[in-house]
């Protein structure tokens, strides 16, 4: 996507972690050149792409931040290791994955179960039987330890990101933590 989600999610991921390469898509390509020239600031290549099947045939590390009613990644072009932040599909009718990534991912995480239940690629998927609820991690485990997210380095992993301002506080203050140690 090329709006102001995607704009924070390359900037808080760069406070993280450090990468040579930001390739963004978007369907109108006015946008894109703007979300080119908006991060150009931020001391990383920044990659306006066309192809969308070749960008994630490419990426390790998807973020989707659109606005899809239909998917708009479909499971074939996603390779082993790709972790996927999904984080437009905040709604009941969007839908930014192929479901059947939900089914092939070793590591499917909600921010909240409950809410996933009801809106996001969770909600797709448990709808078309392509992920069962017991499959699912919770975000905040994984964060306190109770649970492991990732165990292998081919696994395809996926994080659903509704929107809950608890675990955004809590990532937040990581986050900070984070780059105040590595500074």
């Amino acid at each position: 996507g090329t709006g102001v989600q995607a704009r924070h999610q390359a900037k808080c991921l760069l406070d993280v972690m450090p990468l040579e390469e930001i390739c963004c898509w978007g369907r109108n390509e006015r946008r894109l050149d703007e979300l080119k020239r908006d991060l150009s600031d931020l001391g990383v290549s920044i990659t306006p792409c066309s192809d969308l099947r070749e960008l994630i045939g490419h990426s390790q590390l998807i973020i989707t931040t659109t606005s899809a009613k239909e998917p708009i990644i479909d499971m074939e072009w996603v390779q082993p290791g790709t972790h996927i932040t999904a984080v437009g599909s905040d709604t009941p009718e969007k839908c930014e994955l192929d479901p059947k990534i939900l089914d092939r991912a070793s590591v499917v995480v909600a921010d909240s179960i409950s809410q996933n239940k009801e809106r996001g690629e969770i909600h797709q998927g448990l709808k078309l039987g392509t992920v069962k609820e017991e499959d699912i991690l919770e975000l905040g485990d994984i964060f306190s330890g109770n649970t492991k997210g990732r165990t292998d380095r081919d696994q395809i992993t996926v994080v659903d990101l509704t929107g809950v301002a608890v675990q955004d506080l809590v990532i937040a203050e990581a986050v900070v933590k984070a780059k105040n140690h590595i500074d």
